[in-house]
Order: structure tokens, then C-alpha cells, then sequence
């Protein structure tokens, strides 16, 4: 029993939940200790990891997105002279 109550309590919203308040820790901390604010960052970057899509990771470095995507956006910002 004490398994299933376990492995229910780690489901992605959870880590979301924490992630979402070690990052405002992070804000609290950030004009007092540097120490703090560092620890904070370690923390929440190990809380993030369980809550990454690891098939959109993948998609995002290998380059499968629609390449030209944001080329239109870009295209009208040439230097005219």
C-alpha cells in the first residue's frame, strides 16, 4: 500500500507544484543570500527534470520542428538601405 501511495505521489503535477514554488523561494532569496539563491536553483533544476517531455527534448535537438516556422517573422527585418 505504502508503494501505490508512493508512486501516486509523484506524478508530473507534483513535480510541477514544486518546481513552481522553489522558483518563487528563488525570488525570495535572490536579494538576501547568493548561497540560498544557488541552492534554490540546484534544487528546482532537479525538480524540473521529472516534468520535461523527454520525445519533445529530442524533437527540439535534433531539428524535426518546422523549420520555417519563425522565418517569416525574420524575413521582414532585413536592413533596407
Amino acid at each position: 500500500m505504502t508503494v501505490l501511495y508512493v508512486a501516486a505521489r509523484f506524478d508530473r503535477s507534483f513535480f510541477f507544484r514544486i518546481a513552481d514554488g522553489l522558483a518563487v523561494a528563488m525570488a525570495v532569496a535572490l536579494p538576501w543570500s547568493t548561497s540560498a539563491t544557488g541552492i534554490c536553483i540546484i534544487l528546482w533544476l532537479v525538480a524540473l527534470l521529472p516534468t520535461l517531455d523527454g520525445a519533445a527534448i529530442r524533437r527540439e535537438v535534433t531539428g524535426e520542428w518546422q523549420s520555417g516556422r519563425f522565418a517569416p517573422g525574420f524575413a521582414n527585418r532585413s536592413p533596407t538601405r
